[in-house]
C-alpha cells in the first residue's frame, strides 16, 4: 500500500525544518485562542519530546539554524528541544555529540532534550 507523504513533496531538511518550526511555534499560550486544535496538537507534540510530566508550556520560541542545529525549541526558557533532522542522509562526523556539546555549554542553565529526527527512508 502506498502511503501520502508530506516529505515526498518537501524533499530537503530546509522544508522539513521550516514545518517544524512553524508546528511547534502553535505550543505558545499566546495562540490558544488562534487555532486551538494546532495549539493542543502543538502542545501535545512538545510534552512528548521533553517527556517531562507535568510540563506547563508557557511560553514558546523557535530558532532555526542557529549554531548549525536545525531547530532549537526553548520552552519556557527552562527547557531546550534540539532537534536534527535527516531527510536523505543520515548522522556524520559526529555531529549529534558535537551539536550537543555546544548548546549544553551554551545554555547551561536549561535542561536540553536532544532529538534525532529521521523521515523517508530509514537506514540500519
Amino acid at each position: 500500500m502506498e502511503k501520502n507523504n508530506l516529505f515526498s513533496f518537501a524533499t530537503s531538511e530546509l522544508s522539513q525544518d521550516a514545518f517544524i518550526c512553524w508546528f511547534l511555534s502553535w505550543a505558545d499560550l499566546k495562540y490558544a485562542d488562534t487555532e486551538p486544535d494546532l495549539y493542543y496538537a502543538a502542545k501535545a507534540m512538545i510534552s512528548d519530546l521533553c517527556d517531562v510530566e507535568g510540563l506547563v508550556i508557557e511560553s514558546v520560541r523557535v530558532k532555526r539554524q542557529k549554531f548549525k542545529v536545525d531547530v532549537l525549541v526553548f520552552v519556557n526558557e527552562k527547557h531546550i528541544i534540539l532537534i536534527e533532522d535527516k531527510t536523505k542522509s543520515s548522522e556524520h562526523s559526529n555531529q549529534l555529540i558535537k551539536y550537543l556539546d555546544v548548546v549544553t555549554v551554551e545554555y547551561s542553565k536549561y535542561v536540553i532534550h536532544p532529538i534525532y529526527l529521521k523521515t523517508g527512508e530509514q537506514s540500519d
